[in-house]
């Protein structure tokens, strides 16, 4: 396994304060942990928009901003 050294994690949050699309798993991490499952869940609820890329489904940025401050009120 590799060591993530000071300049990877560097990169890798440069990479995250650039990125404008996640994955579910990347979108649980940064609303603070919380589960792919409950990711789903509130997907489902309509308490959180995905963007369909493809066929994959992603996570805007501002819709991750916008759902961590108000939570499941639109």
């Amino acid at each position: 396994m590799a060591t993530l050294t000071t300049s990877n994690a560097n990169a890798n949050s440069n990479q995250t304060a650039d990125q404008l699309l996640f994955s579910r798993r990347d979108a649980a991490r940064i609303l603070g942990g919380i589960s792919d499952r409950t990711v789903d869940n509130h997907t489902r609820a309509g308490h959180l928009k995905p963007t369909v890329v493809g066929s994959r489904v992603m996570y805007h940025r501002d819709e991750l901003e916008r759902f961590a401050k108000h939570g499941t009120s639109k």
